[in-house]
């Protein structure tokens, strides 16, 4: 909470900004994009998709799992947005600034208008997300007008996004200083003069948004809304001109269907002004680096859907084979306190843990046989000359032989589970280093605030105990080694128990396919780090160093 408090005044003195230093003028950039034109042009504070960089680059912040290439037929306009993980996401537009030159336009031998060249832009983009609430981003572009002589001039734009909640409030300035053209004699061509909007979202579901906005100098107002169902869009929206408020109400409408990350977006415009009727654009969606698709899981109809939790960083070959379906009464949303459901039982063989018998490796063949060459067996008996990790006085190793759990698994565990980010928050609303659910993690002792949104928890360690590293990983290891001998020390079980709920858990692998991957990756990170005390000490030391050790 605190940090939203810290970030309010400088949210403040922006948008104050916005109409201290605005400066009016007759011609403005045109505005381009046909989802946003089909909400009447009110994408200040909900823009998320690659034409979010002509309206806010902020938005851009918003694509953390999936990159959008975005060509606008009607307005001659190419978008594309990367998301890079941990860096930000990067973006490139290139436009054709004829805003005369449109669809069904004055040219009705050549519906989709023509690419003039020499009266383009090109834009570059870079945004990123500051904390848990606030995104910032910017663009750089480089402009020329039809004019034989008229050179190249940059242009720079502005913006911010912030989050509380459900509601979005943004800014953006555009054409900060002004974007002028002057011929090679210092002549005045054209002049884009500075714009400034603030707007606001509220977006209670994936399904539905409601936007408003602001646009200072041109002062105009306008209302959007956007409804989607299982790939179908509608939009509306109304534009009120505060300028000439005898003319009539103008009003857009919009509509868009989304196929397998194929899309289809329509606009009709009618407001006092353009000309121009009727916008199409196609829109491709894709993984961005580092990035995996929307966390559901396509599954037969039959078959319930689910979220899936928290992403893994491993990349290791999936050794751990097992094979179930989903039952159509399990709930679709993964939590850690569901109750029991029943299962087909399989065959899983118990392990004794390795504190006592060091041969997991051996006593586990059914789960995962293993072939070492003699190169890596002579490496792997070089990393094991170096000190053993386990033999440290760190906290980590400490609560290790506290909860009687070994090393590797902890480390397994929290890489799977978080990546070793301390402020990592899943779609579950799971958070922290081993990834607490709220009812689990009070009823492991840690307070946790009641929240009615529980996938916007507060990051403050004082009000939230997920996300005290030390205390996060201490419930957390509390947990694990409760459901370890629960389940009479097979690594399976106990597990799955600690990713979906004991409740799931009746003597056999729930019947999830999330869960069966995850415990794969867990377990196969847990074989690598006990083969190699090196990859074990390098991980011990990346987490030793976010306990502040």
């Amino acid at each position: 909470m605190r940090q939203k408090i810290r970030q309010f005044p400088v949210i403040f003195i922006f948008l104050l900004n916005l109409f201290t230093i605005y400066t009016w003028g007759k011609e403005y950039r045109p505005e381009v994009g046909v989802r946003a034109l089909g909400m009447a042009g009110a994408f200040t504070g909900s823009a998320d998709d690659a034409t979010a960089a002509l309206w806010n680059p902020a938005g851009l912040a918003k694509l953390k799992h999936k990159s959008i290439f975005v060509y606008d037929f009607s307005q001659g306009a190419l978008s594309f947005a990367y998301p890079i993980e941990r860096v930000g996401t990067f973006g490139i537009s290139i436009l054709d600034l004829n805003y005369k030159d449109r669809f069904i336009y004055d040219k009705l031998y050549n519906p989709l208008g023509k690419f003039e060249v020499g009266y383009n832009q090109i834009t570059l983009s870079y945004a990123r997300t500051i904390g848990n609430h606030l995104m910032m981003g910017a663009n750089f572009g480089y402009n020329r007008i039809p004019w034989e002589d008229s050179p190249w001039q940059p242009s720079f734009d502005a913006g911010i996004i912030t989050r509380v909640k459900s509601i979005f409030i943004g800014g953006r300035i555009t054409d900060i200083a002004d974007t002028k053209f002057y011929n090679h004699e210092g002549k005045p061509l054209k002049n884009f003069y500075q714009q400034i909007s603030i707007g606001a979202s509220w977006i209670p579901s994936k399904h539905i948004s409601i936007n408003s906005d602001l646009n200072a100098a041109k002062r105009k107002i306008r209302l959007g809304m956007e409804v989607g169902w299982k790939g179908i869009y509608l939009r509306s929206g109304a534009i009120r001109n505060l300028n000439k408020v005898e003319t009539p109400l103008g009003w857009t409408a919009g509509a868009s269907i989304n196929l397998s990350g194929v899309q289809l977006n329509y606009a009709y415009l009618n407001d006092d002004g353009i000309d121009y009727k009727h916008l199409i654009s196609l829109g491709f969606e894709f993984v961005g680096i580092g990035q995996k698709r929307p966390r559901t899981l396509g599954l037969p109809k039959n078959e319930s859907q689910i979220h899936r939790l928290s992403p893994a960083i491993s990349h290791t070959p999936r050794r751990l084979q097992m094979k179930s379906t989903l039952k159509s009464e399990v709930n679709p949303t993964i939590t850690k306190t569901d109750e029991t459901i029943r299962t087909h039982p399989i065959k899983l063989p118990i392990v004794d843990n390795p504190l006592k018998n060091n041969s997991l490796l051996e006593a586990n063949t059914a789960l995962e046989p293993q072939q070492t060459s003699e190169s890596e067996a002579e490496f792997n008996e070089s990393d094991n000359s170096k000190s053993n990790p386990e033999d440290s006085e760190t906290l980590i190793v400490k609560l290790g032989k506290k909860y009687n759990i070994e090393l590797p698994l902890i480390l397994a565990v929290i890489e799977i589970e978080s990546r070793f980010k301390p402020d990592n928050v899943s779609q579950a609303g799971a958070v922290g280093l081993m990834q607490l659910m709220p009812v689990t993690a009070r009823e492991l002792g840690l307070r946790v605030p009641m929240y009615k949104d529980p996938m916007n928890p507060i990051s403050n360690p004082r009000l939230d105990e997920r996300f005290d590293p030390k205390k996060n990983i201490e419930a957390g290891m509390k947990f694990l080694s409760k459901m370890i001998n629960k389940y009479k020390k097979n690594y399976v079980l106990a597990l799955c128990a600690y990713n979906a709920g004991p409740g799931r858990v009746d003597k056999n692998v729930p019947t999830i396919r999330e869960t069966e991957k995850h415990v794969g990756r867990v377990l196969n990170r847990y074989y690598e780090y006990q083969n190699s005390p090196r990859k074990m000490r390098n991980a011990l030391e990346i987490l030793n160093a976010v306990l502040g050790e």
